[in-house]
């Protein structure tokens, strides 16, 4: 895990934690840059996947504390696990925990969008494994578009989305869906 760095922001202090590392496709990554470009920097392994880290914004503002994107958590299977390549260990939960921030002490978590990458850890597993949400205090915020096209299965990649990293979050009325452009906080908003 890299260790957290803030930034202040004239009265908004960012802090970057790490939600887990996790392996993808580098030619999907690079897109068009060609393979010897980018192996220099990110060596791929033998099924062309790269290694890159998860980087999570923890926002502290006068009025409230967000947390942006929380990555794949740490309820991945082993299917899971081998695609992604993540440890269920090296998570955002652990990590927040261990850069000194109390998962309760978050009002909101925003998502970019809901793919696992992205949405796997605003919920976790219980010590009797039921899945529970991660930030107990937070709503979990992401762009109305975003909703549909994942409760759709439609959109760029439709198997990224897994309903349960939020399912459970509708159904507690702890997921709130958003228009873009829309404020969610002071000094912060969705856009589109």
């Amino acid at each position: 895990m890299t260790p957290p760095r803030s930034i202040d922001l004239g009265g908004v202090l960012v802090t970057l934690v790490s939600g887990g590392i996790n392996v993808v496709d580098g030619g999907g990554m690079m897109g068009i840059l060609p393979k010897g470009l980018w192996n220099k920097w990110y060596p791929a392994d033998e099924e062309n996947r790269i290694r890159l880290e998860t980087n999570c914004l923890v926002v502290d503002t006068q009025e409230s504390r967000l947390l942006i994107e929380s990555g794949c958590g740490n309820k991945l299977g082993e299917k899971e696990r081998r695609f992604y390549g993540g440890e269920n260990s090296d998570w955002i939960g652990a990590n927040l925990i261990s850069a000194g921030f109390a998962l309760d002490s978050f009002d909101q978590v925003v998502l970019t969008h809901l793919h696992t990458d992205h949405s796997g850890g605003v919920v976790t597993l219980d010590g009797e494994g039921r899945e529970v949400p991660t930030f107990p205090n937070a709503q979990v915020i992401v762009s109305e578009q975003e909703l549909q096209d994942a409760t759709e299965g439609v959109g760029i990649s439709p198997n990224a989305y897994d309903r349960r990293n939020w399912a459970d979050l509708m159904e507690r009325g702890k997921l709130k869906s958003l228009p873009a452009d829309a404020p969610i906080a002071p000094c912060v908003r969705l856009v589109a």
